[in-house]
């Protein structure tokens, strides 16, 4: 397994907490600011769950892929519900929760996708290279180097 993404979630996560860390010290207070790093920790966790889930399933069958990205999607929006509950039901302020983890998630959401198509792509590239080295190490020496002779 590779963690070319989890380094580039890890990289999202800092460059936004860079930017979002003057504005909030500044003008948020003290329960939103505790309901955006919440929310920035539960859509981390959910980028890398679902990262670890691409990650085992993209060289599997199609339909092993899609039923664990979705059965995963599924699982990881049951867990978000529930710690959204939870979060909600001891003080956490509830606007700011909401709408800093559709933001993160959203973030995530676009660079898991970018992530998703680069991999797929140089994936599908790579397996064509591999088998036009399989067809050319199985053409017939003898057809290959057979004489055309006019005659």
């Amino acid at each position: 397994m590779r963690f070319k993404f989890f380094k580039t979630a890890l990289l999202l996560t800092l460059i936004m907490a860079l930017l979002l860390a003057y504005p909030l010290y500044a003008w948020a207070s003290a329960e939103v600011l505790k309901a955006i790093i919440a929310a920035g920790i539960i859509a981390l966790a959910n980028v890398v769950v679902g990262a670890a889930i691409i990650e085992f399933s993209i060289d599997k069958p199609n339909g092993l892929f899609l039923g664990c990205t979705f059965g995963g999607m599924a699982i990881r929006m049951i867990f978000i519900l529930i710690t959204i509950a939870i979060l909600i039901n001891n003080g956490y302020d509830r606007m700011a929760l909401t709408f800093a983890l559709m933001s993160f998630y959203l973030i995530f959401m676009v660079a898991e996708f970018i992530y998703i198509i680069k991999e797929l792509t140089r994936r599908k590239a790579r397996s064509r290279v591999a088998s036009r080295s399989v067809l050319k190490s199985h053409i017939s020496p003898r057809i290959a180097s057979a004489d055309h002779r006019s005659n």
